[in-house]
């Protein structure tokens, strides 16, 4: 009689430790699922990165080869930067932020932002900066041989077209 009481004893004891196992297992598979999710999150920014880089070196190339064109002469360039995720760029703007903005940009948040970069010889703009900051990437650059007919001049993000415009000692930058 014994015997079958102590049986009984050990089969309730597995069956109590049951739920803890099964407890045990459901928080492992939970931070799997976390640390998977935070893994496509981060390589899906990575990909935003390298699409602003991208960008950026693109124009700048094709700023140089629109110098070297016949003056008078114009290119388009085209270009894509998100507008969507992490490393969202709402405008990129064109300008000097050592002179004076033009009377038809009334747009006060973005100037604030480009005036930031006063000194720095900086004339590409991502909108908005804070945005950018937080995933590590730079908002400002210098693209050499390049100017303005309205400053700042601004392009929506997601599919960007600008006309590239030889002058012969600059590269006007012009909308389409």
């Amino acid at each position: 009689m014994e015997r079958g009481r102590k049986e009984s004893v050990e089969k309730s004891g597995e069956l109590m430790g049951l739920p803890f196992v099964f407890i045990i297992s459901l928080i492992i598979a939970a931070i799997i699922v976390i640390f998977a999710v935070m893994t496509i999150k981060n390589f899906t920014c990575r990909g935003e990165q390298v699409a602003i880089n991208v960008f950026v070196s693109d124009f700048k190339s094709e700023v140089e080869k629109s110098f070297y064109t016949t003056r008078g002469s114009q290119t388009i360039f085209r270009g894509t930067l998100p507008n969507k995720g992490c490393a969202r760029v709402e405008e990129v703007c064109l300008g000097f932020p050592d002179e004076a903005r033009s009377a038809q940009f009334k747009n006060d948040e973005i100037w604030f932002e480009i005036s930031a970069y006063k000194g720095q010889n900086k004339n590409l703009f991502l909108y908005p900066r804070d945005s950018l900051q937080e995933v590590g990437v730079q908002q400002a650059y210098k693209i050499p041989l390049l100017n303005v007919t309205q400053n700042p001049l601004c392009f929506q993000s997601g599919s960007v077209e600008i006309v590239l415009k030889n002058e012969g000692k600059y590269v006007n930058v012009l909308k389409k």
